[in-house]
């Protein structure tokens, strides 16, 4: 991925870019020797010094490095010095038995206004068991194996349906009802069983619901109490119009970026 400050920005705030392992991989690790790696070059423009980089540890269950973690320690870190080549970058270090979390994160401080590559880029972020320098440490792989495992593993966390490419008014959910002139019910089956139930805040954009007659606008969606990881229920609300017990559909509202999204990221 590529982290960029916006071309003529003049504000220089320091940007964090992290990830979070969840307890019951990072539980697999602990007592033993890791190797943490990663791909990482500056961009043409970079106005930074570097790149700061950690790999933290925690004792506590399922927390987000960002917010907080239960006895937060830093186990290897490093600054990368700015270089705009491609360059393999490795850790190692014994990760203590206690140890029930862990993450990696970057940041990094920019100066003066952007240019039009004012970035940072990285890619290849990966952990191994045992000693590796950046010749011998085995060559990147695809979380699950494949694209189409990669691409379960992060629907684990997060999943949108959206109208893209074609936009328009394209279907987005399956078929639920209404259950008054204002609100409605509609089932969404997750992909693949998420690690939690998703957040109670909805992530949606430009949405209608329809009941094959008229379009309504959404204005509100909302997590029903019997959701699961793997059976989503969503509450929607809209002005007005609707009829109790008339089939209900969202789609998109005549626009391309009209989505709904789900998390379960920690």
């Amino acid at each position: 991925m590529r982290f960029q400050r916006t071309a003529g920005t003049t504000t220089t705030p320091a940007v964090y870019l992290g990830n979070s392992v969840e307890t019951s991989n990072a539980i697999l690790y602990a007592g033993k020797v890791i190797t943490f790696s990663f791909y990482i070059k500056t961009g043409a423009n970079y106005s930074g010094s570097g790149v700061n980089w950690y790999f933290n540890y925690g004792t506590g269950t399922d927390e987000n490095i960002l917010t907080t973690y239960t006895g937060n320690t830093t186990l290897l870190s490093g600054t990368f010095a700015a270089n705009t080549t491609w360059t393999r970058v490795t850790g190692t270090a014994t990760l203590p038995s206690n140890a029930t979390e862990f993450a990696t994160y970057f940041n990094s401080t920019t100066s003066g206004t952007a240019l039009a590559d004012d970035s940072f880029y990285i890619t290849g972020v990966q952990l191994d068991l045992g000693s590796y320098n950046s010749t011998t440490a085995p060559a990147f792989r695809r979380s699950g194996g494949t694209l189409q495992g990669e691409l379960a593993a992060c629907q684990r966390y997060y999943y949108r349906s959206s109208a893209t490419p074609s936009g328009g008014a394209n279907f987005l959910a399956p078929m639920g009802a209404f259950s008054g002139s204002t609100n409605f019910s509609i089932p969404f089956m997750a992909p693949v069983p998420m690690r939690a139930t998703p957040s109670s805040t909805i992530d949606f954009s430009t949405l209608w619901v329809t009941d094959f007659s008229s379009n309504f606008a959404v204005t509100a969606m909302t997590l029903d109490s019997n959701s699961t990881n793997n059976c989503i229920y969503l509450n929607g609300t809209i002005a007005s119009g609707g009829t109790i017990y008339r089939p209900a559909m969202l789609r998109a509202n005549a626009s391309s970026s009209a989505y709904i999204g789900f998390t379960a990221e920690l």
